[in-house]
């Protein structure tokens, strides 16, 4: 099978793996609770996408499907979508993806608050 002929796949598939043991490591030796971890794992597997799709773009190769962006960044790495944005200037002349993101990450805050937050005592 031609690897080129999956490429959100293949890619969408080395992120979730790689966030996947960041989340376990996370979870068991950092005791973090395992929304936390999965968040933070996702985040940092999601920066060396971004990373491999700005080296690409400057050499002319294989290049990250915006499909994989965007759907990591959905999935609740939106933080570091943006930061690697402004970090790698990547995509910054995209403003649907610098709005997108933005509203993806308030809302990923707001969740993370939600779920976090302290039993009401009634």
């Amino acid at each position: 099978m031609n690897h080129r002929a999956r490429p959100v796949q293949i890619s969408l598939g080395l992120v979730l793996l790689a966030a996947l043991l960041i989340s376990i490591a996370a979870w068991r030796y950092l005791n973090a609770p395992p929304l936390v971890a999965g968040l933070l794992a996702i985040n940092l597997a999601t920066f060396p996408l971004w990373a491999w799709d700005k080296f690409q773009a400057r050499r002319g190769g294989w290049r990250v499907p915006e499909a994989t962006l965007h759907l990591v960044a959905a999935l609740g790495a939106a933080g570091s979508s943006l930061a690697s944005m402004r970090i790698f200037r990547h995509k910054t002349s995209k403003r649907s993806f610098t709005v997108l993101y933005s509203v993806l990450l308030v809302a990923q805050i707001f969740t993370l608050l939600w779920f976090l937050k302290p039993p009401s005592s009634d």
